[in-house]
């Protein structure tokens, strides 16, 4: 039977997962009086005439259903765990997300293209994630979620990049000896 290990010191059969949740200490004192518990755990089964009755029985007990679900639960995260974990799952995801919207944000800058349009829905800005959601899974849902895709926050994120560029820019004119400037003209 699949429940049972057999001891060849005792030459009796045990059950597994009791006898395994006995020795975890997982078994409750009450389950510990019940003739299912001496038979399956302590002294063996040795009653042959009635293995299968038995044996039947003892699958069906709240000693043995108790000691499988224990065990099944050794075996599993915790629910705080596996809250933890999506937690950091879903803040990996959105971090992904924003560094996409953040180098979209860039390219368009630098190729001094408009982010809107007349329709929201059919700016550079939206339509250029719309088509990187073609390679990076989760974009499209984002997009339409319309998370940090407002007016002010691009236009702050690109105030922050300027800012970046000017301090890069500073930091190359203060290490250098000389430097030049070069100005051009267009009159109208």
């Amino acid at each position: 039977h699949s429940l049972t290990s057999y001891c060849i010191t005792l030459h009796k059969p045990f059950c597994f997962s009791c006898r395994f949740a006995a020795s975890k200490s997982l078994i409750t004192d009450r389950k510990k009086s019940s003739n299912s518990y001496n038979g399956f755990v302590i002294d063996g089964f040795d009653n042959w005439k009635k293995a299968k009755q038995r044996l039947r029985e003892h699958e069906k007990s709240q000693l043995h259903l108790e000691a499988s679900l224990k065990l099944q639960s050794l075996n599993r995260p915790s629910v705080a765990s596996q809250l933890s974990q999506q937690l950091c799952k879903d803040q990996s995801h959105r971090r992904l997300m924003l560094l996409r919207a953040l180098s979209s944000i860039q390219m368009l800058s630098k190729l001094v293209l408009p982010f809107r349009g007349h329709v929201e829905k059919e700016g550079n800005f939206v339509q250029l994630l719309l088509h990187r959601s073609e390679d990076v899974e989760g974009l499209k849902q984002w997009v339409h979620s319309g998370k940090y895709m407002s007016h002010e926050i691009i236009n702050k994120v690109i105030e922050i990049m300027a800012h970046e560029l000017l301090r890069g820019i500073i930091a190359n004119v203060n290490c250098a000896n000389y430097y030049a400037l070069i100005a051009d003209e267009t009159q109208d």
